[in-house]
This record gives C-alpha cells, structure tokens and sequence, in this order.
C-alpha cells in the first residue's frame, strides 16, 4: 500500500502534466496585467490576456507574450551564489560560487542579526520597478518590523515618489492615476508618452487612447525628441531641451491674464492665489500682529487675514466676501 506522501506527490504530477489554463498575472512591469498560462506535460507553452481580469481586459504587450523565455532562458539563475573575491571594481571577477539554500539563509540571518544589534536603520532595501508588486508590500511590511525607515521600492526617484505619487494624492486622492481618455478631447503632454505603452495600466491606457482618437480625441505632444507618441501625434512640438516649464507657464499665463478662463470661486476659497505678495521678494505679505498672510476684501476694500469670517465660508450655505485674485 502507497503511503499518503507517496499518493499526493503522484496527484501533483498527474496535475502538472495536465494540460490547463492557468489564470495568473503577468510580472513584467509594475502594471500586473492579468494573463492566463497554458501548461503541458509541465511546460508553459502559451501565454494570452485574460478578458476577465480588470488589468489588461485580456490585452497584453509583447513583454508578456515573450515571458516565458525568462523562464526559460538558459542563462537564469535558479540558485544562489555567493560572492569569494572580496575586491571590487570594473573588470573584476568577483568569482561567484553556488552555494545551498539553507546556507545563503543562513548567511542572511546572520547580518541581519548583526545588523539589527549594531543599529537597524543600517539596513538599506533596494529594488526597481521591474518586479512584481507584492513584492513592495511585504518589503514595506518587513524593513518596518526590523526598525529600519531605509527601503526603496521604485526605479523613479524624484519623479515617482516626490513627485507623480504626491501630486496624485493631493489632486485625485490615489496612489496612481491614468489620463481620463473617456472624456477629454484635446491633452497636452509633456514627453510621458500616456496611451502609448508607458505608465501604469499601460495596456488600458494605450486601449483607450485608440478608442479616443477613433472618436475625435487631440494629442499634442511636446518633447525634444520625435518619441512614440509623438510620431502618433496629432501634432508634435518639438521644444528645446529644459523649456517645459517655461512653455507650460507660458499657456498658464494665456489662459489667466488673456482669456480670463479659470474657476475663481476654487481659486479664492480652496487655494493660496489671492494671498498677497511682497513686489520687492515675493513672499506672503502677512499681518504684523498674527504674522498670517492677508487678503483683499473686495466689499469692505481692505486687507485681511486669509482666514476672516468676513472671507471665508465656515458652513457652505453661508456666502463670503469676494477676495481680489488680481490687482
């Protein structure tokens, strides 16, 4: 009679030889879309997006379509390896031997040990955006149990955690935002290639992007050099490298001060605009007694600290002096 070790390794064989679609997600890109994986005999032969996933909707980029000669590139490691020259530089060998499980975990516990008694903030975690997302949730979760703030979980830098992330927060309370593609008719992009393979639901985005050029929808793209998307452009302006901020203010100051075209009870009451400055430094003109930046009343044509009842709205039924946006 076959022990019970003996009949469950013989239905996982028999279930590896099947030959099955695997619901699964693609881990190419930080975008997770959902695939489905065809094993036989324990092979992945196919690889397709899944319609029923809601990342991707069954579209996939060729990235995801070719991983599965990562998998089986002869080349990759499926081992550790330890390192025994401890010199470094370019065009060293650093002589990699492979070593057991058991003792590259054991090589890890112990500086980690080491590590935590000395002072745990020495531990630093880094991996780049090419990894699947889990990944950033149980690093996030370990390096604050082990007591270290030092972990890093992107590619970006300043742009994804300083800046994208941020904005995306304070404007659309979420981590990740994608170009409303639904609904707009005429964007302007600054060389970040939106709808067309890049960023994050990059497939979706790219699906939506066709469907809203189908429909009508502009793309005016500028960047210094001819990119994807601005060959797919409806018109592409090509500006000198580092004037992005400059052109952009440039279609802020037309919109304000020539056509007059922005929300000005948003202005006055949600942001700093009607704050006065100081011609002579451009700081906050600011009240001697509470040091708070003031405001023009429009009704009773005086300055005021920015939040006097006479100005502010503290119930939304209640209406509030108008406060000067210009002048």
């Amino acid at each position: 009679m076959r022990s019970r070790s003996q009949s469950m390794t013989a239905t996982a064989q028999n279930r590896i030889e099947e030959d099955v679609w695997i619901p699964t997600c693609c881990g190419q890109c930080y975008c997770m879309c959902g695939i489905k994986v065809r094993r036989q005999k324990g092979v992945v032969t196919e690889i397709e997006g899944n319609a029923d996933a809601p990342s991707g909707r069954g579209s996939i980029c060729v990235k995801g379509i070719a991983s599965s000669h990562l998998l089986y590139d002869p080349y990759r490691v499926n081992y550790p390896l330890k390192r025994t020259n401890p010199d470094k530089g370019l065009g060293v060998d650093p002589k990699f031997v492979r070593i057991s499980w058991d003792e590259a975990l054991d090589i890890i516990v112990e500086k980690l040990r080491e590590c935590r008694e000395r002072d745990p903030r020495g531990a630093y975690f880094q991996a780049t955006t090419t990894q699947a997302s889990e990944i950033r949730f149980g690093v996030i979760g370990f390096m604050k149990g082990f007591g270290t703030p030092n972990y890093w979980v992107s590619g970006g830098g300043l742009h994804c955690g300083n800046g994208a992330h941020f904005m995306n927060g304070i404007m659309h309370v979420a981590w990740s935002i994608i170009p409303d593609f639904a609904h707009c008719n005429y964007a302007l992009n600054f060389g970040c290639s939106k709808g067309h393979g890049a960023g994050h639901v990059a497939v979706q985005n790219a699906t939506q992007a066709a469907d809203a050029r189908f429909r009508g929808f502009k793309n005016i793209v500028f960047d210094p050099f001819q990119s994807a998307q601005a060959s797919k452009a409806h018109e592409w302006i090509p500006i000198r490298v580092g004037t992005d901020g400059a052109m952009a203010l440039g279609l802020v100051n037309s919109l304000l001060n020539e056509h007059r075209i922005y929300d000005a009870e948003y202005l006055m009451y949600k942001t700093n605009g009607p704050y006065l400055i100081r011609p002579w430094d451009g700081r906050y003109m600011r009240d001697k007694e509470t040091d708070k930046p003031l405001v023009w009343d429009l009704i009773d044509n005086c300055p005021k600290v920015h939040n006097d009842d006479s100005v502010t709205r503290v119930e939304y039924e209640d209406e509030a002096h108008e406060v000067a946006l210009t002048g």
